[in-house]
């Protein structure tokens, strides 16, 4: 992604979206980790929903504790 960046001479960015929350996703290549520039956090996304909304159906009701 850093090559075509180059490449395109502007910036890229690529959103991890994956329920692990995992770091590795945005820590550095360097570092052991995907290089990626963010990573989507559906536990934020949710329990936001569920605040605003009241909304208890489906994936939300653990959210909701």
């Amino acid at each position: 992604m850093d090559e075509l960046a180059s490449e395109l001479a502007k910036p890229l960015v690529l959103v991890a979206e994956s329920h692990l929350n995992d770091p590795r996703f945005v820590q550095p290549r360097e570092q052991g980790g995907y290089g990626l520039s963010s990573q989507w956090a559906d536990d934020f996304h949710h329990a936001l929903r569920t605040v605003l909304t009241g909304e208890l159906d489906g994936y939300y009701p653990t959210t909701a504790r």
